[in-house]
């Protein structure tokens, strides 16, 4: 995770969940996204950037 040109990046391997969820390897910690159709490839790395204000972290316990 990085800052860059005043966005957040985040980079990390994406994986595909069942309940079209996805999984986001960043380091040592995984982050859950929503995925909206068409999906991606599975188990492929991906670059996210998006503005600041446009970040949210809620609680989820597995």
């Amino acid at each position: 995770m990085r800052e860059e040109a005043g966005r957040v990046v985040l980079r990390g391997r994406l994986q595909l969940t069942e309940g079209g969820t996805a999984v986001l390897e960043l380091g040592d910690s995984l982050l859950l996204f929503d995925v909206g159709p068409p999906p991606p490839p599975e188990d492929t790395w991906v670059e996210i950037s998006v503005e600041p204000d446009r970040v949210e972290l809620h609680p989820y316990q597995l």
